[in-house]
């Protein structure tokens, strides 16, 4: 009797430690650095105030980390190469760097407007403690430069405070350059039929 109930405390508590994990407020916060050293990406979740998570980094590979009190655990790749390393060499800098640009975010936007129902729930679930943007840009014209700059910066300031943009013009030649953060909660047990019939459809 005694070593039958031994056996069924664990997996008591392993259903409760998933059903507080499910049922409580996490924390997400996203880190995306996009240049042309080279492009990387952190995505870390925090559950029952920070005491287990998990976080993957992205750059040449996807790195899974598990968190527990704190602590980064030994991590393993979950492969697949996601993002460039950087460039192989400095010539014809700026047009390779024009293209490699227009080409990745020809990418993005595609995957955003294949999913875009799906990332309007996921956004209504969400919520936003902070969304900040940096970014470094110049154009092959100064004079263009300035000019954008002096057109987004007076729209950046009538955002809400918890959305930060924050421009740097670069006046010597064409450059593009930026960091994304995002602090988010959301409540996870909300987000299983989403991700559930977004899994269910790329089966089919």
């Amino acid at each position: 009797m005694y070593p039958m109930n031994g056996l069924l405390i664990l997996p008591a508590f392993l259903a409760l430690s998933l059903a507080v994990i499910l049922c409580f407020p996490g924390r997400i916060e996203i880190d995306v650095v996009w240049e042309d050293s080279g492009n990387k990406a952190v995505f870390q979740a925090l559950f029952v105030k920070g005491l287990l998570g998990f976080q993957i980094r992205i750059d040449t590979d996807r790195v899974f980390h598990l968190l527990i009190l704190g602590k980064k655990m030994p991590g393993f790749s979950l492969g697949n190469k996601m993002f460039r390393s950087g460039k192989k060499g400095k010539t014809a800098k700026h047009k390779t760097s024009l293209r490699v640009r227009l080409s990745d975010l020809r990418k993005l936007r595609k995957r955003l407007t294949h999913h875009r129902v799906f990332i309007g729930k996921i956004f209504n679930r969400l919520k936003v403690h902070l969304l900040c943007l940096d970014l470094d840009f110049g154009l092959l014209n100064p004079a263009a430069t300035g000019a954008v700059y002096g057109l987004v910066l007076p729209l950046a300031r009538l955002l809400p405070h918890r959305v930060d943009i924050r421009l740097n013009p670069d006046l010597t030649g064409f450059r593009f350059e930026s960091r994304f953060r995002a602090h988010l909660s959301v409540v996870p047990v909300t987000m299983i039929p989403i991700v559930g019939k977004l899994l269910f459809q790329n089966r089919l």
